[in-house]
């Protein structure tokens, strides 16, 4: 990773106070764009119902297991 000076450092930050890239971002701004945009992480479909019901399933499945591994047996 880069090591910047401190000079550098002040002189970077004045840029970018002068340049202001943050009152030039495009984002979606219609509702169908916000919708479309939304959906970018759900590629692998794991979010789909089915997908959350699995996984809360091993989940309970885990804890299950957990508990089971903690609590000393009757023999």
């Amino acid at each position: 990773m880069r090591q910047w000076t401190k000079a550098e450092r002040e002189q970077q930050s004045r840029l970018i106070r002068k340049i202001k890239p943050w009152k030039k971002s495009t984002g979606p701004r219609t509702f169908d764009g916000k919708e479309k945009s939304k959906m970018n992480a759900y590629q692998d479909g794991s979010y789909t119902l089915e997908g959350k019901n699995e996984r809360k399933h091993v989940r309970t499945l885990m804890q299950m297991a957990r508990s089971l591994y903690k609590k000393p047996r009757k023999i």
